[in-house]
């Protein structure tokens, strides 16, 4: 139950990060409201009335979405993921564990019966004495 609690709080507390920075944007004139008084009595002295109040500029109805370009916008988007996916495939990789089964497990390597010097696993003789990995180790007479 505490781990539900934990996950809802945690949902809650992104949900509000979301509203508070997002509400500002929708909400938002975007016009100074000084403007409507500035535009019947004048601007104060040194006031660029351009940047404070712009104008009637183009809306979202006078774009034509027809003859918008946006294969460009595709094609970087397109861009984008291939790259992020690459990265993610990459990391995955680095970061991952040993998969079980996927190499052959480590052979030791062996000891010489009639020296004792240690060889490597590929290696059918001794590379001090020469031996056979084969040879039985010499018995002494006791």
């Amino acid at each position: 139950m505490r781990r539900l609690l934990s996950g809802a709080g945690a949902g809650l507390v992104v949900v509000l990060a979301l509203a508070l920075v997002l509400a500002p944007a929708v909400l938002a004139d975007e016009r100074d409201p000084r403007c409507a008084a500035w535009e019947q009595s004048g601007p104060p002295g040194g006031t660029d009335m351009a940047l404070l109040c712009p104008g009637a500029g183009p809306t979202e109805a006078d774009v034509d979405l027809d003859s918008e370009p946006l294969v460009a916008y595709i094609v970087a988007l397109l861009v984008v993921a291939g790259v992020l996916t690459v990265f993610g495939l990459v990391a995955m990789r680095v970061t991952a564990g040993p998969r079980p089964g996927g190499r052959a497990a480590h052979v030791a390597w062996w000891t010489c019966a009639v020296c004792g010097s240690p060889n490597r696993p590929d290696r059918g003789a001794c590379f001090a004495c020469h031996a056979s990995r084969a040879d039985p180790a010499p018995t002494h007479p006791g």
